[in-house]
C-alpha cells in the first residue's frame, strides 16, 4: 500500500519498526518536506527532541533561519533542540571518521534519554562531500552501524540523500539499508516501507508493456491530428492570400470617386472578404494555439465608463465591505486609443475591483483621465490599506497574491502583459495604510477613428523596398490616398546611395523570413540611417526575425486596413517632426 504523507503517522512506522529513514531529494536547499516538517513538531510539541546535524561548509546556517524554514516555534528553541557541526564535532584532520561519528551519535542519544527524553529524531543530510571524506565503502559501513543504533535505541534516523550527488548503483546500495523511505515530489510527498517500495516497483514493471501500447496508440493519433493541423493551416494560408488582394483592391477602390452603387457592390465585396479573413484566421490561431487580438479605435472616457458600470454592479452585489464606498469621476480625456477593447476593459476592471477589495471598512475610489502631450492617462486612486514597498516590488510577479486562497496571483500579471502589448505604461505609487494610485498611459490618436487620418500640412515621400513591383503596387495605392508619395526600389546596395542622395521621411521594408540577405540588408539600413523611421511590412502568417525587432520602429501585416497604416504612420510622422535625429523604434 502506498501512504501518502496525509495519512502516515510517525508513530505508527515507529512502532513497526521502520526507524532508520531514507528522503530523497533532487534539491539541496535546507527546507524539509511537508511530512518530516509536519512529524517533527509533532514529536516537538509531545515533548520529544530533534537533533539536527549541518554543514558549515556547505550550509550558511543560523538557528534563525532553521526555525523558519522548519516552521517551528521558538518555545521549543531549549533542550529539545540540539545543532551538532560536522567539521567542528564529528571531522578529525578533515576526514569523517566513522569512530569518531558513531561516539557523537551514541553520546547524543545517552545524552537526551538521560534526560528524560523517549521520542527522537536524528536528522542529517548526505551528498558528495560525504564521499570524498569518509569513502563509498565507509559510507555503507557507517550507515549499517546507525541502523543497529536506531533500532537498539527506538530513535528514528532520517538521512537525506541528494540523488544528483550519487552514482544510480550506489544510491541503491544505501537506502537499501533503510527500512522507510520518502520520496519528495513537486506536489506531494509519499513514504513507503522496504515491501512497500518494492510491490510498488513490481507493479509498475508488470505494467509497463501496457503503458507502452497505450502511449503507442496516443502517438499515432496525435501525429495524425498534426497531419490535418498542417493540411488546414496550409489551406488557410492560400486562401488568406487571395482574400488578402481582394481586401486591398476593393479598399483601394472605394476610396475612389465611383457612383454609388458600384461603390456599394465594392462595399459588399469588401466586407465579405473581411469576414473570410476573420474565418481563416480563427482556423490558423486554432491550429497554432494562438488567440489573435482584433484592435480597433476606442474613446478612452467610453472604455473607462464601461469598465465602471461593470464595478459598481459588484459594489452593488457584495457584502464583503462592512462600509460605504464613493465613486469620483474627472474624466477630461478627449483621445482616442487603438486598443482591443475586451483587452483594456480587463486591465480596468481588475485595477478596480483590487482597489475596492483593498477597502474592507469603505472609502474611496477615484477615476481620472486626462491627455498627457501625446499620451492618454488614466489615474485609479483608492484609499484602502496600501501596500508595503516588498509587496510593490512583487505586485507584477505571476502568482504572488496578497489574497490567499481568494486569489490567483495572476491577475495584474497578465494586466502589464497586456498593456506592454498595447505600448502602454504602467505605474504604481502606494504606501502602507495609505491607498494605493494605478497610473496607466496610452499612446494617444487625436482624429475621430470613423474617418481616414490624412497627412495634411506637408509633403512626405516614403521608400518601399520590394523585389515584386505588383506586391508593392497596393502599398503605392494606399500611400498617395495618405498624400504621401513613393518610389519603390528592388533590394540592393543602391538603395544606400538614393538615401544619400535624396530625403525620405520614410522607409518601408517588405519582409521575407526566407530571405536572409533582406534581414541583413535591413539592419545595415537602419544603422547606417537610424534618424529615418523604418517600417517592416509582414505576412500575418511570418515569424519576424527577433533582432529585426530591435532595428525596425514599427511592423505591420500586408493585410492591414488603411486606418491601421495611417495610424502608424501618423504616430511616426509626429515623431519625426518633433524629434529630428533621433531614433523612433516604437515596438
Amino acid at each position: 500500500m502506498v501512504k501518502g504523507w496525509l495519512w502516515v503517522d510517525i508513530y505508527e512506522l515507529q512502532n513497526e519498526g521502520n526507524l532508520f529513514w531514507s528522503i530523497i531529494s533532487s534539491s539541496f536547499g535546507g527546507e524539509p518536506n511537508a511530512f518530516i516538517k509536519k512529524e517533527t513538531i509533532k514529536v516537538l510539541k509531545n515533548g520529544g527532541a530533534l537533533v539536527y546535524i549541518y554543514s558549515k561548509n556547505f550550509n550558511k546556517f543560523s538557528k534563525e533561519n532553521f526555525m523558519n524554514q522548519w516552521g517551528i516555534d521558538y518555545q521549543f528553541m531549549n533542550e529539545q533542540i540540539q545543532f551538532i557541526c560536522l567539521e567542528e564535532e564529528i571531522m578529525k584532520d578533515n576526514t569523517i571518521d566513522e569512530k569518531k561519528t558513531l561516539e557523537v551519535y551514541d553520546n547524543k542519544i545517552k545524552e537526551l534519554k538521560d534526560n528524560g527524553f523517549e521520542d527522537i529524531i536524528i536528522y542529517t543530510t548526505r551528498y558528495n562531500y560525504y564521499k570524498q571524506k569518509l569513502g563509498f565503502e565507509g559510507l555503507i559501513d557507517l550507515h549499517e552501524e546507525l541502523r543497529k543504533r536506531a533500532q537498539e535505541g527506538n530513535v528514528i534516523i532520517a538521512i537525506r540523500y541528494i540523488i544528483n550527488d550519487f552514482y544510480e548503483k550506489d544510491l541503491l546500495k544505501l537506502i537499501s539499508l533503510h527500512h522507510a523511505f520518502i520520496l519528495e515530489g513537486p506536489e506531494k510527498v509519499e513514504v513507503y516501507t522496504y515491501m512497500e517500495l518494492f510491490s510498488t516497483g513490481f507493479i509498475n514493471i508488470s505494467r509497463k508493456g501496457i503503458i507502452e501500447d497505450e502511449h503507442e496508440r496516443e502517438l499515432r493519433k496525435i501525429e495524425k491530428l498534426k497531419t490535418i493541423g498542417e493540411f488546414a493551416e496550409g489551406l488557410a494560408h492560400d486562401f488568406n492570400n487571395l482574400l488578402t488582394t481582394i481586401v486591398g483592391y476593393s479598399q483601394i477602390a472605394l476610396l475612389k470617386d465611383i457612383e454609388d452603387e458600384i461603390k456599394d457592390y465594392f462595399n459588399v465585396i469588401y466586407k465579405t472578404a473581411l469576414d473570410g479573413k476573420a474565418i481563416m484566421n480563427r482556423i490558423q490561431d486554432f491550429v497554432k494555439g494562438t488567440d489573435r487580438s482584433n484592435r480597433e479605435f476606442h474613446k478612452l472616457n467610453d472604455l473607462v465608463l464601461g469598465s465602471l458600470d461593470m464595478a459598481r454592479h459588484r459594489i452593488k452585489m457584495d457584502n464583503r465591505t462592512s462600509g460605504e464606498i464613493k465613486i469620483k469621476e474627472s474624466l477630461t480625456s478627449n483621445s482616442y486609443i487603438y486598443c482591443n477593447e475586451y483587452e483594456i476593459r480587463q486591465v480596468m476592471l481588475n485595477i478596480i475591483l483590487n482597489a475596492l477589495d483593498s477597502m474592507v471598512e469603505g472609502g474611496i475610489l477615484t477615476i481620472n483621465t486626462y491627455d498627457l502631450e501625446e499620451e492618454a492617462v488614466i489615474e485609479i486612486v483608492d484609499t484602502g490599506m496600501g501596500m508595503e514597498e516588498k509587496v510593490k516590488e512583487k505586485l507584477f510577479e505571476p502568482y504572488f497574491t496578497t489574497k490567499g486562497s481568494k486569489g490567483t496571483g495572476l491577475g495584474l500579471n497578465i494586466a502589464k502583459k497586456i498593456l506592454k502589448d498595447h505600448f502602454a505604461n504602467i505605474e504604481v505609487d502606494s504606501k502602507s495604510g495609505k491607498g494605493s494610485k494605478f497610473t496607466i498611459y496610452f499612446p494617444t490618436i487625436e482624429e475621430i477613428p470613423n474617418e481616414i487620418i490624412m497627412v495634411e500640412d506637408k509633403k512626405y515621400n516614403a521608400l518601399i523596398i520590394e523585389n515584386e513591383y505588383i506586391k508593392a503596387y497596393k502599398l503605392i495605392e494606399l500611400f498617395s490616398l495618405l498624400n504621401i508619395g513613393t518610389d519603390v526600389e528592388f533590394l540592393n546596395d543602391k538603395i544606400l546611395d538614393d538615401l544619400s542622395h535624396k530625403h525620405y521621411d520614410l522607409i518601408i521594408g517588405c519582409y521575407n523570413h526566407k530571405d536572409i540577405e533582406s534581414i541583413i540588408f535591413f539592419i545595415k539600413l537602419k544603422n547606417n540611417f537610424p534618424e529615418i523611421p523604418f517600417i517592416l511590412v509582414v505576412d500575418s502568417e511570418e515569424k519576424v526575425e527577433p533582432n529585426l525587432y530591435n532595428v525596425v520602429d514599427e511592423v505591420i501585416q500586408k493585410e492591414c486596413t488603411i486606418e491601421e497604416l495611417s495610424y502608424v504612420i501618423k504616430k511616426l510622422l509626429n515623431s519625426i517632426d518633433n524629434k529630428k535625429g533621433t531614433s523612433y523604434n516604437t515596438n
